[in-house]
């Protein structure tokens, strides 16, 4: 029989099975992913008020729904009197750790290996980071990706590929060279595919099946 013939005999199925494409054509386009910037400092609401003279826990990241970050190690080679803990002034973000005198920059300091390491609860990017007191000659290491200052770019650094980072991953944060700061960076949710479109492709793969 004919492809003609077939079209002609079964409408309703023609039919549906365009239908079903197109609707799970939509469902693709329906799964968004969720940006936004993440304040480190503490001055403005965003992540950094909740991170301020933490040392452990998990919390909230106000900019996206449903996700949150998770301190997982804080690190320094300073020794004295005084608190290890992440340090969010107004300006910038960084640790506060020990030292022959309290380190309170709101920076990560080279001088004391200081070292973040968090995770995220879902798999995202990293497309950018707002650094700063960030310098010509110094360097940061950020998730594993050498981030060198240089005098053609400012303080916001963009990364040429995305940083991907996967859910419940550690990545850490590390000044190898100068005393920097962070303000902010931007991250993007991956989207994971919906029970709706996973669906919708099933059954349209069930029902070309069926024709054949």
């Amino acid at each position: 029989m004919s492809e003609r013939n077939v079209s002609a005999r079964y409408p309703t199925i023609k039919m549906k099975s365009s239908l079903l494409a197109i609707a799970a054509i939509s469902a693709f386009g329906a799964v968004s992913s969720q940006a936004a910037t993440v304040i480190m400092t503490n001055d403005a609401g965003g992540l950094g008020a909740s991170l301020d003279e933490k040392t452990t826990g998990t919390f909230a990241v106000p900019e996206i729904a449903g996700l949150s970050i998770t301190i997982v190690s804080i690190s320094s080679t300073g020794t004295g009197s005084g608190t290890l803990d992440l340090n969010s002034g107004s300006v910038n973000f960084g640790i506060n750790s020990l030292g022959t005198t309290d380190d309170d920059a709101d920076a990560f300091d080279t001088a004391l290996s200081e070292i973040a390491t968090f995770s995220f609860n879902q798999d995202v990017e990293i497309t950018t980071i707002d650094f700063t007191t960030f310098t010509v000659g110094e360097a940061f290491n950020f998730g594993g990706q050498s981030i060198t200052f240089s005098d053609n770019i400012s303080t916001i650094y963009t990364f040429s590929t995305p940083l991907a980072i996967a859910a419940n991953t550690s990545f850490s944060m590390q000044a190898t060279t100068g005393t920097i700061g962070i303000e902010s960076f931007e991250v993007t949710v991956v989207p994971e595919p919906s029970a709706a479109l996973l669906g919708a492709i099933g059954a349209l793969a069930l029902l070309l099946l069926r024709r054949r």
